[in-house]
């Protein structure tokens, strides 16, 4: 769940951004699951934004962890 100026940023930068919607059936919060089905073999970088407006829903430590855990082992961030 990204911001509605967070596309822009993505855009900015010549990437593709990939909206993962989230609703009152998952309390406004992504999951771990979520994040992992919308992985790619060309996705570049993450960008989770807590808390969130305009719920202000936050994502729960543990399944923060959970997220960063999928994206380290997918390797789906930038290395330097």
């Amino acid at each position: 769940m990204l911001p509605v100026q967070s596309p822009y940023f993505v855009a900015g930068t010549e990437g593709r951004p990939v909206l993962i919607p989230s609703g009152p059936a998952e309390r406004f919060q992504l999951t771990a699951a979520q994040v992992e089905a919308h992985l790619t073999p060309v996705t570049r970088g993450v960008l989770l934004v807590s808390p969130s407006n305009p719920t202000g829903t936050s994502i729960e430590p543990d399944e923060l962890a959970k997220i960063v855990d999928v994206v380290r082992a997918r390797r789906s961030y930038n290395r330097r």
